[in-house]
């Protein structure tokens, strides 16, 4: 059982300094993310298509714009848990270990997002020597 915590004012300073960055954070990749996305599909519309696999820069756009918005997602979940924090009264620790759980999740998620991108990369590199 958890017992009642709650942290002090300069703690809660910390957490506040803390989801405000998260957010202007999530807004950059948000807005990074729908621009390759909308990039990607304009490109597709304007050139008619893909004309190769080696064409791999709209390809990397489809998979990156979408794996970009999911990293913002996934950055924006810890927010609320981290306001609570400051807002609630004997909750802190709960607040904190939900957000932790979070973080956990978008590091998670990085992992296969980095994965995805260096494969991608490493096929683009092997078919621009060998192919």
């Amino acid at each position: 059982m958890i017992t009642k915590f709650e942290f002090t004012e300069q703690h809660n300073q910390v957490f506040k300094n803390l989801t405000q960055n998260m957010v202007r954070s999530v807004i950059i990749w948000a807005l990074l993310g729908g621009i390759l996305l909308v990039e990607a599909v304009a490109e597709l519309f304007l050139l008619g298509g893909l004309s190769s696999l080696g064409d791999m820069a709209r390809i990397l756009g489809f998979l990156i714009g979408p794996m970009v918005l999911t990293i913002a997602y996934y950055s924006y979940q810890p927010v609320d848990n981290f306001k609570a924090i400051i807002l609630t009264k004997g909750r802190d620790i709960e607040e904190l270990m939900i957000a932790l759980d979070d973080l956990s999740k978008l590091f998670h998620v990085l992992r296969i997002v980095m994965s995805i991108i260096g494969i991608t990369l490493t096929i683009r590199v092997v078919l621009y020597l060998f192919g």
